[in-house]
């Protein structure tokens, strides 16, 4: 490989990895803990509302303390969520 290519490669490299330092700064990724969340919670709008703006400024969020063996709560929060933004769900088994 000459002077030149080496040039480029290292150009391409740099330029590459500028990019991904870009898209990685924009990306969020958080985890909150909504102490015992349940469908009492659930229910009320004030706190629906709260979760919701809180967890739509994230990409990822790690939600812990649900306490609901019938997944209805997670399904309402998620239900808000997508309202707002297209979101999914995976849940962990209960320890």
């Amino acid at each position: 490989m000459g002077e030149p290519a080496l040039k480029n490669l290292a150009f391409t490299c740099l330029f590459l990895l500028l990019g991904m330092m870009l898209v990685a700064a924009s990306f969020k990724i958080c985890a909150f803990n909504i102490q015992s969340f349940g469908q009492a919670k659930a229910a009320n709008q004030r706190v629906m509302r709260a979760l919701v703006q809180i967890l739509s400024r994230c990409d990822i969020s790690a939600v812990q303390e649900v306490r609901d063996s019938k997944g209805l709560a997670i399904q309402a929060l998620l239900q808000k969520l997508n309202s707002q933004q297209a979101a999914e769900v995976a849940c962990s088994t209960a320890l």
